[in-house]
């Protein structure tokens, strides 16, 4: 029989002069690895904070709006002011109602009261069917007991409501009229 042994090394399964593999990652696919996890992960953290800012920013909108719709209603509510001359003569809406609308209207949300603001005051002209910054009813003919229209009565004030951050504003037109039947109208207090 033949001896059957071999002599020498064995054979290796890596190339000639290459030193032998242990099977694990060389350190490029190692970094590659990294890079793409991290980019993956700033990918979700991005998106993570542009949900977040999109809805404080929806949060602001809507205290926006309420404190709108507040300030709306409390000013809708608010005694009619029969004839005034010109925006001036609001002085007392400004003055009395105006802080007494713009703090209760902020209260709910904790703003102060300076992001709310009447910012306009027009005044319905029947004639030329038109707004105009002016009353046109002066003198005799802004007289309770003349018997307003409504139509003579309209008034317009323009509410403007800004967010502390001032990155949300609104505005909303409110139209008053002295809406009181005639003779309730006609009748002059003691």
């Amino acid at each position: 029989m033949k001896n059957c042994m071999r002599t020498g090394a064995p054979p290796s399964p890596d190339p000639v002069g290459a030193p032998p593999s242990d099977g694990g990652w060389t350190m490029t696919e190692i970094v590659v690895a990294i890079a793409l996890m991290g980019s993956i992960i700033v990918a979700i953290i991005g998106g993570m904070f542009a949900v977040v800012r999109a809805s404080a920013a929806n949060d602001e909108a809507a205290k926006v709006q309420a404190v709108l719709g507040s300030a709306a209603d409390r000013i809708a509510n608010y005694k009619y002011l029969e004839c005034p001359q010109d925006a001036d003569a609001y002085s007392d809406y400004n003055a009395v109602s105006y802080a007494r609308v713009g703090k209760a209207a902020v209260e709910s949300v904790g703003w102060d009261e300076s992001t709310v603001q009447i910012t306009n005051y027009e005044f319905w002209n029947p004639d030329t069917n038109s707004w105009q910054a002016s009353n046109s009813l002066q003198g005799a003919g802004c007289n309770a007991s003349v018997g307003l229209t409504t139509s003579k009565t309209m008034q317009k004030i323009t509410v403007v409501v800004t967010a502390p951050s001032g990155n949300t504003s609104s505005t909303l037109d409110i139209v008053k009229s002295d809406i009181r039947p005639k003779e309730v109208r006609d009748v002059s207090t003691p």
